[in-house]
């Protein structure tokens, strides 16, 4: 292996690297509110041009293509950024695997398309797929791009194109659904928008890939994907299980304000864990030769999150009636309950996607594939116990086992790490003392309040969440100590 056919590596000192990766997080943080926006807005407009029918059709054709989804990658991506030392050809023979599974994957969805339609009875869902499995095809041809550019810490690149690609693909598509009004306007956003992204990445990242060899010596990455890739399969169920479980038992239109409240719920904390996943990983599995540096930063790291989540989870539930009527609309008044036993569901996710990262991080993904196993098996139980009583019975059932498994989890995460669960449970222990304070507040005002104006009572709250927020913040020095170690540690 000749020394000029390595890609450098990020081997800075901890400062340096804490440096890019506080850099990174910035820069991804502030992407993803500009992408929050982009989504709020454009799920308010599709949500008051497009059924509720409509919606639980597409997601019923979302649920298989989302399981497709995760054979375009087959974790390679992730063992280009996780790996210490990879040559130029191993990442031009991954990208051809990805290229070629992205191909691969695109006929294997039009052949299952008319016997998903049949499992659903609903015949539209086989056109739905059709054109929707050519999105497979341009995001197999991003992968290896996108990894090179996490591993070299490129992340406004990154963000730019993400950013730009969701805005264009979104105007695009609210001017498609003024004119159809249906179910197609869904359908082709995401395929814009991943053919812009396609378009954004090869310019930012003007790699050519080298002609594929063999002998390259990618069989320990393949072997690292491999179980990323059993992985996403058996924790692919857990995410959408529901989805699939309601759309065949009960139906399209139950779907439809379930899928629309899910996705209201998930849009603010996906804006905050996705673009740290990203930054995050590749930090820690630096940090992975030096155990102490790994548990203090990953503990402030935690702490922040649980700061910054937890208490917005809680008040967005407590406004979950306000939340849904104005950016849903009327029409959407069966997802209130939805939404807000889904807020209980999610409290802790943050929490439990971001100790993930910890074996992700190591290495450690057969011990990550034998969680999966358990995990889904149990979700999909609830699911399927919860489903007896409706849509609204599955709900409960999906948050009373994330409630349940919380220590389970800590337990087996933490174990053989430099992470303890006492680690875990010291950085949480203010978070939901200040969670408890802050929804409590906002419950009181939304309690008295005896205004018409639902925006007026949104913007109210808000403004008693952010005062409240910000008060802990500076009163407790503490806490205020543990959240600014990160940045203060960097500057050091």
């Amino acid at each position: 292996m000749k020394k000029d056919e390595l890609i450098s590596n990020i081997n800075f000192d901890f400062n340096a690297l804490s440096k890019l990766s506080l850099r990174g997080g910035t820069i991804n943080i502030s992407a993803q509110i500009l992408i929050f926006l982009v989504q709020f807005g454009t799920l308010a407009i599709m949500a008051r041009l497009i059924s509720p029918t409509d919606f639980g059709v597409v997601a019923m054709a979302q649920s298989i293509t989302g399981f497709i989804l995760i054979f375009k990658d087959l974790g390679l991506s992730m063992a280009t950024v996780q790996k210490d030392e990879i040559t130029i050809q191993q990442v031009s023979n991954l990208f051809w695997i990805n290229a070629i599974i992205g191909f691969l994957l695109t006929l294997a969805v039009i052949a299952v398309s008319p016997f998903v339609a049949l499992f659903f009875n609903e015949t539209v869902v086989r056109n739905i797929l059709l054109i929707s499995s050519f999105g497979l095809l341009v995001g197999g041809l991003t992968i290896q791009h996108q990894a090179l550019l996490r591993r070299q810490m490129k992340y406004a690149q990154l963000a730019t194109v993400d950013v730009v690609s969701k805005l264009l693909g979104s105007i695009i598509s609210i001017i498609i659904a003024l004119q159809i009004r249906n179910y197609w306007a869904l359908v082709l956003m995401p395929l814009i928008i991943s053919s812009l992204y396609l378009l954004g990445i090869i310019i930012v990242m003007p790699w050519k890939p080298k002609r594929y060899r063999k002998k390259a010596g990618i069989r320990s990455l393949i072997d690292f994907g491999k179980n990323m890739t059993v992985y996403g399969i058996i924790s692919y169920f857990a995410r959408n299980g529901d989805n699939i479980i309601i759309g065949k038992f009960i139906g399209a239109n139950s779907l439809g304000y379930y899928s629309r409240a899910y996705s209201l719920m998930m849009l603010p904390i996906g804006q905050l864990i996705a673009p740290l996943t990203g930054v995050m990983i590749p930090t820690l599995s630096r940090l992975q030769t030096k155990p102490d540096e790994f548990r203090k930063y990953f503990k402030n790291l935690i702490t922040l999150i649980a700061f910054l989540t937890l208490p917005l989870i809680a008040t967005l539930g407590i406004l979950g009636e306000e939340v849904v009527l104005i950016v849903l609309g009327n029409d959407w008044s069966e997802s209130i309950l939805l939404y807000k036993i889904l807020c209980i569901a999610a409290f802790w996710q943050p929490i439990l996607n971001s100790t993930g990262w910890i074996l992700t991080s190591l290495g450690q993904t057969k011990r990550l594939l034998h969680w999966g196993i358990i995990n889904s098996s149990l979700l999909i139980l609830s699911f399927f116990i919860g489903v007896q009583w409706g849509v609204i019975g599955l709900s409960v059932g999906y948050a009373i086992y994330y409630w349940l498994i919380l220590i389970p989890y800590f337990y087996y995460v933490t174990k053989h790490t430099p992470v303890r669960l006492k680690d875990l449970f010291d950085s949480v222990k203010s978070p939901i003392i200040y969670t408890i304070i802050i929804s409590s507040s906002v419950f009181l005002f939304t309690y008295f309040y005896n205004g018409s104006s639902l925006i007026l009572k949104v913007l109210i709250s808000i403004i008693i969440f952010l005062l409240n927020w910000l008060i802990i913040y500076f009163v407790d020095v503490k806490l205020k100590k543990q959240i600014t170690q990160l940045i203060e540690h960097f500057k050091n």
